[in-house]
């Protein structure tokens, strides 16, 4: 909503490279952590951690590295901060990187700022909420294969649980190509 607690610029900051600290982005990215970090990086200010984003193999094409987070301390704006993270963490790891933008959050116009190329459109997909709202399973933890029941279809079982299904909005896969686009 545009109110923040604090601006900082991101000359003000320190790029570093960071050890896996996977309670940054349980604080502060709406996914939470992510499955797996092989490399990480942030922006310090005043011996503070105030933005981070993580790169791993993609856990279907492990050929593929994944920018698989990219966050800010909450209520902290960082002017310049996602370019010179991802823009300073591209050049240390010199490689084709992947990442995807959720369509119910974000356009992902700063993958397209820092020279990433549209790779596809994704369309919607769904996951399941429990009935208090509470809590988001993934389709892929509700596999028919691993949980069903012989006779029932993953959304009947889901359903028998008082689980519902959700759909998104959709999302754009960017490739970043580092000798250019």
């Amino acid at each position: 909503l545009g109110k923040f607690l604090s601006r900082i610029g991101a000359n003000k900051t320190k790029f570093v490279e960071i050890n896996k600290n996977y309670s940054f982005f349980i604080d502060n990215h709406i996914q939470g952590k992510p499955a797996n970090i092989t490399r990480q990086f942030g922006l310090i200010h005043n011996n503070e951690l105030i933005g981070s984003v993580s790169f791993a193999p993609h856990h279907r094409n492990t050929k593929e590295l994944t920018l698989n987070r990219l966050a800010f301390k909450s209520g902290v704006q960082v002017i310049g901060g996602a370019s010179k993270l991802i823009q300073n963490s591209l050049s240390t790891l010199n490689s084709d990187v992947v990442t995807w933008s959720d369509n119910r959050w974000s356009t992902g116009m700063i993958y397209q700022q820092n020279e990433f190329v549209l790779d596809a459109m994704v369309k919607y997909d769904y996951s399941y909420v429990t009935s208090d709202f509470k809590h988001r399973k993934s389709k892929q933890s509700m596999k028919k294969t691993s949980l069903v029941p012989n006779g029932m279809t993953e959304h009947e079982y889901c359903k028998s649980l008082g689980m519902y299904r959700i759909y998104d909005c959709g999302k754009i896969k960017w490739r970043y190509i580092i000798n250019g686009n």
